[in-house]
């Protein structure tokens, strides 16, 4: 049976076969776990009814260098009213917030939303209803929807809870519908609120105005619309505002973006160039499995020699061999699919909670049948090429030979694939050394602040202000201050702060609005990215935030007295060039209102990093107690492991708060450490690969010397005899395989400079690989092994 003669086979060339399924089962293995990866990055549809047409709507400033923001809810209005070829763009947002109730509040991701973003997306509530349309007169805007999750934890999955109020921070709510299992829309959102409920509170106006282009914007193409024919509308009805409102939106391009390509845009390149990896990996696997194929049959020769003289068909020749490497093949590609879930798995558990919900790591069925076919395609390939090479032979000349020596056309091809074995590790260990030399490089670069000792305190406050500005902003001064003063009370803090944003966590770099009061007018300008946080007084100091020149913020600075700043070198440089910066006024925003006039610079930091690439940013610091902040960061520098603190924190906080929610408490080195989770990721994956590959390019260069000793018996029995010394003889086949590693280095060589600068001109915070680690790859590169002085050669029976 051909079960049975395959096992025998197997049993008796077990040498051959298993160093044939493990290279088969890595290859393929490698290439379906990524291939799902991609899958679920690139191409896999979103958990919404047909997901191809959902757009997002971005606004470019072409007075401010293409820089690109969001929208403003007054433009989402007009487009909305105007658009035929699409319809139900709905802007959005999203904060965390208290949930009250009978056992404490409780944390909650918040989505606030206009109603056409749940009409673009298409989902339908699993229980009760979405918002009222707040067109019709007399509608309530104060409506919420739950999520699945939190219905089920919070309420228990009643389904009475439809007309219960919830109470926020800010207000109450009336429940008004249960979303599916499944949706969580924008991310890992538990509660919905209308947008139109913001409106309803006392707040500043400043979300109304046009100018304030902050929110992010959903849409759906129509029915048998194409994107550049709703593109040309859009840029029809952008021009229709522009006229209209040449103030606020002269030089302003709206633009529609596949949902998919903005929400995968900054991850496609670190997708393509994994992919890249692992396709040189199973290009390395084939042609590994290739030679090893290939050697097997040409030490066949002499029994298909004598197969052919009995009568044999090359038919018959060549089913054998192609019968073996498809059963071969198969047997590694359902290892390789055990490999690939248990990959796929093992990523999943190590990738960071922070990725989003529709970013779901499985072996795809249809990556899972890519696999088997691709497994059946090197099946016959590998078959049917060795199998027509060892038919095609001279039997006279193979059966008075017997098998000496291959042809001298079959040697170059398997010389070839080990050069190009080697070239293409080569690539992948340039590849892997530049990133991980840029993750290094990013693990040790300066900070300009200092992580060691210093924790980050995540909380909500439930205390809630109303007032005046200045009465808002005294009020959660003194509020902040009295949780300052009881954290500093523990034993090994050294000194404490609040603040909005933390580097590496809240700090959010945007395209800002700057006005410079010049030496005779107000002068206007349109600045590079700003991060702005508001701070108390000691945060420079407990964040080890070097002061240049100036003073930082002191106990004048008050809700009554006049407003300052705080800037950076770079934006010291860049808006002040021509003159000293210390007592220049300054406004960040759309417009000079009484809640928002000019701050005085009064003091000059050095420059921070906020995320792992970021360099450049113009940084503004304000005062917390001149500006409404309820704060939800608070920074102790200790002098001990900051790991040591465990609850003490919390309770320290909630002794002052009892109603403060605690979100998380880490230490700054490991935030930072978590922000580099995808330089880390890429990095491991590509040294994986590039390991795998010089091991599988030693592992060919040794079957390929193996082989030529063996074929060579004779030629070196007569060296021998003729006075050759062993050690010539094995400095002659080190020699050939210094000549294929050369050659391998020589093409690698070309391969790893284009890659090298593709990558660092793709991948922000990547530069281009320099010598030393060129050289240091050199010696990683696989090599023929010198013997002992005066040892014999070794030879490998066929």
């Amino acid at each position: 049976m051909p079960v049975l003669r395959f096992f025998r086979t197997f049993w008796r060339e077990r040498a051959f076969c298993i160093p044939a399924i493990v290279t088969i089962a890595v290859g393929i293995g490698a290439t379906t776990a990524v291939a799902s990866f991609a899958y679920a990055v690139l191409l896999r549809p979103f958990p919404y009814p047909e997901s191809h047409r959902l757009v997002r709507l971005t606004t470019v400033l072409t007075e401010e260098q293409g820089a690109s923001r969001n929208m403003s809810l007054l433009d989402v209005r007009d487009v909305n009213e105007r658009a035929t070829l699409s319809s139900n763009f709905g802007a959005y947002n999203d904060y965390d917030s208290l949930l009250q109730g009978p056992n404490g509040a409780e944390i909650v991701s918040v989505s606030e939303l206009n109603l056409q973003v749940l009409r673009a997306l298409g989902i339908a509530p699993a229980l009760g209803r979405l918002f009222a349309d707040v067109e019709d007169p007399g509608s309530p805007v104060r409506e919420a929807i739950l999520s699945h999750s939190l219905w089920k934890s919070r309420f228990g999955g009643d389904p009475t809870v439809l007309g219960r109020n919830i109470v926020l921070r800010r207000a109450s709510y009336e429940v008004v519908g249960v979303m599916p299992a499944e949706f969580s829309f924008p991310d890992r959102a538990q509660l919905w609120l209308t947008m139109d409920s913001w409106y309803e509170l006392p707040l500043d106006g400043s979300q109304q105005q046009r100018e304030q282009r902050a929110f992010p914007t959903l849409g759906r193409l129509a029915p048998g619309v194409s994107l550049a024919q709703a593109q040309a509308e859009i840029d029809r009805i952008a021009a229709g505002l522009q006229r209209e409102h040449p103030k606020t939106n002269r030089g302003v391009e709206v633009k529609l973006v596949p949902l998919r390509e903005a929400a995968v845009g900054p991850v496609r390149p670190y997708v393509f160039l994994l992919a890249t990896g692992v396709t040189l990996l199973l290009l390395i696997c084939l042609g590994n499995v290739g030679n090893l194929f290939l050697l097997r049959v040409l030490a066949r020769r002499q029994q298909y020699a004598v197969q052919s003289a009995l009568g044999a068909g090359r038919l018959d020749l060549a089913r054998g061999p192609l019968a073996d490497s498809v059963a071969l093949c198969l047997i590694g590609g359902t290892l390789g699919a055990l490999l690939a879930w248990f990959a796929v798995e093992v990523l999943d558990r190590i990738l960071p909670d922070t990725l989003p919900t529709w970013l779901s790591l499985q072996v795809d069925p249809a990556v899972l049948a890519f696999c088997f076919g691709l497994t059946l395609f090197v099946g016959l390939a590998l078959g049917i090429a060795p199998a027509l090479m060892g038919s095609r032979f001279d039997l006279a000349a193979t059966l008075g030979r017997g098998s000496r020596t291959a042809t001298s056309s079959s040697s170059r091809g398997r010389w070839a694939l080990i050069v190009v074995e080697v070239a293409l590790s080569f690539v992948l260990l340039v590849g892997a050394g530049l990133l991980m030399a840029s993750f290094a490089q990013l693990q040790q670069s300066e900070q300009g602040f200092q992580p060691d000792g210093l924790i980050v305190v995540r909380a909500m406050n439930s205390q809630v202000a109303s007032g005046s500005r200045e009465q808002i902003a005294a009020f959660y001064a003194a509020h902040h201050q009295r949780i300052l003063d009881r954290l500093a009370a523990l034993p090994g803090v050294v000194s404490t702060a609040s603040t909005d944003r933390v580097p590496y966590v809240g700090f959010k770099v945007r395209n800002g609005r700057l006005r410079v009061r010049g030496s005779t007018d107000e002068e206007l300008r349109f600045m590079r990215p700003i991060a702005s946080a508001d701070v108390s007084t000691d945060y420079f100091e407990t964040m080890g935030i070097p002061l240049v020149r100036g003073r930082t913020f002191e106990s004048i600075d008050t809700a009554d007295s006049a407003p300052v700043v705080i800037i950076n070198e770079v934006a010291a440089e860049i808006l002040f060039s021509d003159r000293e910066a210390l007592g220049q006024m300054l406004h960040f925003g759309n417009t000079v209102t009484p809640t928002n006039p000019y701050s005085r610079v009064v003091g000059v930091v050095g420059d921070v990093k906020h995320d792992a690439v970021e360099s450049g940013t113009l940084e503004l610091y304000f005062p917390s107690s001149q500006w409404p902040n309820a704060g939800s960061y608070y920074v102790l520098r200790t002098e001990g492991d900051p790991a040591g603190y465990g609850p003490a924190v919390g309770d320290a906080i909630r002794e002052i708060d009892p109603g403060t929610a605690m979100v998380w408490q880490k230490s700054m080195n490991d935030r930072i450490d978590e922000t580099l989770w995808q330089r880390r990721l890429w990095s491991s994956l590509f040294a994986l690969f590039a390991a795998s590959a010089v091991l599988l390019a030693i592992v060919g260069l040794y079957g390929l010397l193996s082989y030529s000793i063996v074929g060579r018996r004779s030629e070196i029995g007569v060296r021998l005899a003729l006075g050759a010394r062993p050690t010539e003889i094995g400095s002659m086949v080190v020699a050939d395989g210094l000549k294929l590693v050369t050659a391998g280095l020589t093409l690698g060589a070309f391969g790893a400079f284009a890659v090298t600068r593709f990558i660092a001109t793709t991948l922000d915070g990547v530069g281009e690989l320099g010598w030393p680690l060129y050289v240091a790859t050199l010696k990683c590169q696989p090599g023929p092994s010198a013997r002992p002085k005066d040892s014999p050669p070794q030879s490998v029976p066929p």
